[in-house]
């Protein structure tokens, strides 16, 4: 009889939370046995199976009527609890728990609305407030198709204000959230979109915020709906600007060598907008360039960092601990999407490689694991492809839309190839999530950048595998390997403290959810795996996560399993004790 082996996966839900207490059950395909189990605390399911079999493993969510196939693996796949088969429900817990349900009174529930001008026309990027009645409004802005969703909770009595053009907001809208509803709700305004005619003046700054004044400076306006381009030229560091309010501009500055500095976006969001301060990435000083040096030298010099070089097979193999047959083909699509995504720094590059290193095994594993009929039934044919994978249709298109190429039915599979597994994650790396991680690697910030591809701290500074495959291990041999102690662009104060990653200075320090994750990852009463288990850490980041609830909610609701109300429960006890 053949020696059993160990089969650990992890379930998530669309979120990304992984889901506890769901029942689950695994079984060799073409078989009637099965092995019934609920997920653990972390949402592991760990079973036994013989090796080298196909083995189905199927799941019931909340509401669902039946176990459903969502992974058919071979059972001698590699796994442990550090490196789970990960597995993905197409849905959100609560969206489950609302399926063919009636809401209870304290469920959340989803009202949409669609903002148009008095024509109805689709207002795009447009700021609205919503608010429970009688209480604080919350501004935010419309996607590309006029869209918003308010959450709430169920027979919830809600107002929407839209924008005039005076600046003020308006009540457009007071209604009862009941149960929710799919169909977006028609906010119409009383004033045509050429009304919202945007006034300001841009002021071009250094990343020190100084002024930018340099004589003749070029400045091309693409205005991105509609890819048209325009050229201004200003000597004084100022460009007087009218624009509608909700379109999306993009300025590119030109040195006066002709080469581009890397882009900045743009959206005014009134229609008398304050001045505003365009932060261009880099140094300079106030005054005219010199006649016959028309390229601006000023702390630029490279000297042997990988700034001013392209990647080379040698840095990935230095960087790899198994394999590297595989990392030749992956050499060409880096550098060119590092090009055409502006990842020129070498701190930046660095991140990149070794975010993507440990999300992907070192570039092995270029897509979800799944069958083609759990893609089809799951994700509706749009399982994750990529470095950092690209998952649902939607995104494919948005994706597809950026590069100007098709991503839909057949062509889906594109993005598992090196060149578009590379691209897609460098696009998510500047374009997803509302943060461009660029910036947070030139402030060197670890912990951010973890946490907004993982979602928590899952391989931050620790593993089963000698201490060499977590994301500090691999920034930190990537900043060897290209020399980025060596830089002269980057902050300089960063140079004497490379390896020193705190809380304090990070993005997540004011995140409301992420910063209680902080807490629970390095708690050492917990089973949350990645981090170096640590009591002082872990109160840190509950004694901020108590600060932060005064003004901040929880976005999901849920955050690692637990409401906010919860996660306080838990935070003061821990400091307490």
């Amino acid at each position: 009889m053949s020696k059993l082996v160990t089969i650990t996966s992890k379930f998530y839900d669309k979120s990304g939370r992984y889901v506890r207490n769901l029942k689950v059950k695994s079984r060799y395909q073409n078989s009637s046995r099965e092995n019934l189990k609920k997920t653990d605390t972390d949402g592991l399911f760990v079973f036994q199976a013989s090796p080298n079999r196909m083995v189905e493993i199927l799941a019931k969510p909340p509401k669902a009527s039946d176990y459903t196939v969502v992974k058919v693996i071979n059972s001698s796949t590699l796994s442990s609890s550090e490196h789970p088969i990960k597995i993905q429900l197409p849905n959100t817990i609560e969206e489950y728990r609302q399926m063919n349900s009636t809401i209870s009174q304290n469920g959340l529930v989803v009202t949409p609305f669609q903002v148009v001008d008095v024509h109805g026309k689709i207002m795009a990027n447009f700021p609205i407030q919503t608010r429970p009645k009688g209480k604080k409004s919350f501004e935010r802005i419309t996607d590309d198709q006029g869209r918003v969703e308010v959450l709430s909770s169920a027979n919830r009595d809600i107002e929407f204000l839209a924008l005039t053009s005076n600046d003020e907001f308006v009540l457009k809208r007071s209604l009862n959230s009941g149960n929710g509803t799919e169909k977006p709700i028609l906010i119409q305004l009383d004033e045509p979109y050429e009304k919202f005619k945007s006034t300001s003046t841009l002021t071009l700054v250094d990343r020190e915020g100084s002024n930018y004044v340099i004589e003749k400076t070029n400045i091309e306006m693409l205005i991105v709906a509609t890819g048209k381009k325009k050229v201004y030229s200003i000597s004084n560091g100022k460009l007087p600007l009218i624009s509608m309010v909700g379109q999306r501009l993009q300025f590119t500055v030109l040195k006066p060598d002709g080469k581009p500095l890397d882009p900045v976006s743009y959206v005014a969001k009134r229609v008398k907008e304050e001045a505003i301060k365009l932060h261009l990435d880099v140094d300079i000083v106030k005054g005219l360039t010199e006649k016959n040096e028309p390229i601006i030298e000023q702390n630029i010099k490279l000297h042997d960092c990988a700034c001013g070089r392209d990647i080379t097979l040698d840095d990935l193999k230095a960087l790899a601990v198994g394999s590297t047959k595989h990392l030749s083909k992956f050499i060409a699509p880096i550098n060119d999407s590092f090009k055409i995504y502006k990842i020129d720094k070498c701190i930046q590059k660095a991140y990149f490689i070794s975010q993507t290193f440990l999300e992907t095994g070192e570039y092995k594993y270029l897509e979800e694991r799944v069958s083609a009929e759990y893609e089809k039934n799951n994700y509706g044919g749009y399982k994750g492809r990529g470095l950092i994978q690209l998952t649902w249709k939607d995104n494919y298109i948005a994706y597809g839309k950026f590069k100007g190429e098709d991503f839909t039915g057949v062509n889906r599979v594109k993005i598992s190839s090196p060149k578009y597994a590379v691209d897609s994650a460098a696009w998510f790396w500047r374009k997803g999530k509302a943060r461009d991680l660029n910036e947070l690697a030139l402030k060197n910030d670890l912990i951010g950048v973890s946490a907004i591809i993982n979602g928590g701290f899952n391989h931050f500074d620790n593993d089963n595998h000698g201490g060499r495959e977590n994301r500090k291990a691999y920034l930190l041999r990537a900043f060897k390997i290209l020399k980025v102690g060596n830089c002269k662009i980057i902050d300089q104060s960063l140079l004497s403290s490379l390896d020193d990653f705190k809380l304090e200075n990070s993005i997540v320090n004011d995140m409301v959810g992420e910063v209680f994750g902080w807490g629970l990852w390095h708690d050492p009463e917990y089973k949350k795996i990645g981090c170096t288990k640590s009591l002082s850490e872990a109160r840190k980041g509950y004694a901020r996560f108590i600060e932060l609830s005064k003004n901040q909610k929880f976005k999901p609701p849920k955050r690692y399993g637990y409401t906010q109300e919860r996660a306080e429960v838990l935070a003061r006890r821990k400091l307490s004790g």
